[in-house]
């Protein structure tokens, strides 16, 4: 057969850019709504403001949703996730890094850290909270429970617990081991359920109302 320049013209989808793109390591830019779950494995996200995207999921590499964009499952290993304002997702998590969020965000689910911080403003999360090696600051937000092994919780503002908040012992720590450990919460947030201590804390209450709902734990 002859292919001469008019008659073979070579067809690359969208599915081969991307592919190629996740092999060289790059950051995938998302500028148009993506209605597929997508997956790099050497490299980020990066999604334009307003756009929708279903999962996106990184082993190495940051991903970054930008004012109003939506998203399902926003996951990553190695990498942290940084997200805009009046964003929406399903949920976050994060092994190796901080996930952080500017104003209005909506969480359906849980927003999760093994190590790295995790800084929210002004949201709205449908599940839990929680770090094993991470800070967690959370400023007029509501949330089902707070958990971490080894951060420190920053609860501010107007924030809503609806669940308890957890500090959870780890192998090497408990009552009886100094811990660095702080749980700072200002006058104005409200705790429903309990404040669980399974290791030994600094406690920064404000709220005299609160020390009856503070509860030791030995393991």
């Amino acid at each position: 057969m002859n292919l001469n320049s008019r008659s073979y013209r070579p067809v690359i989808s969208a599915f081969t850019v991307i592919s190629l793109l996740t092999l060289s390591g790059c950051v995938v830019n998302i500028d148009v709504p993506d209605q597929h779950h997508s997956s790099n494995v050497f490299g980020g996200f990066h999604v334009a403001a307003n756009m929708s995207v279903k999962n996106l999921h990184s082993v190495n590499g940051g991903i970054e949703l930008e004012d109003g964009a939506t998203a399902d499952k926003v996951s990553t290993v190695n990498g942290s996730i940084d997200l805009g304002r009046n964003i929406h997702i399903a949920s976050a998590s994060t092994v190796n890094g901080h996930i952080e969020a500017q104003l209005g965000l909506k969480v359906e689910e849980n927003i999760t850290t093994v190590n790295g911080h995790i800084d929210i403003k002004n949201a709205v999360i449908g599940g839990n909270v929680s770090t094993v090696n991470g800070d967690i600051r959370l400023n007029n937000t509501q949330v089902v429970d707070v958990v971490t092994v080894n951060g420190d919780l920053y609860l501010s503002g107007n924030s809503h617990i609806k669940g308890n908040i957890r500090v959870k012992a780890d192998n090497n720590q408990g009552w009886f081991t100094d811990s660095s450990t702080q749980i700072s919460i200002d006058e104005n947030v409200q705790v429903d359920g309990q404040i669980l201590l399974e290791k030994q804390v600094e406690l920064k209450i404000k709220n005299p109302a609160l020390a009856s709902k503070v509860i030791k734990i030995d393991n």
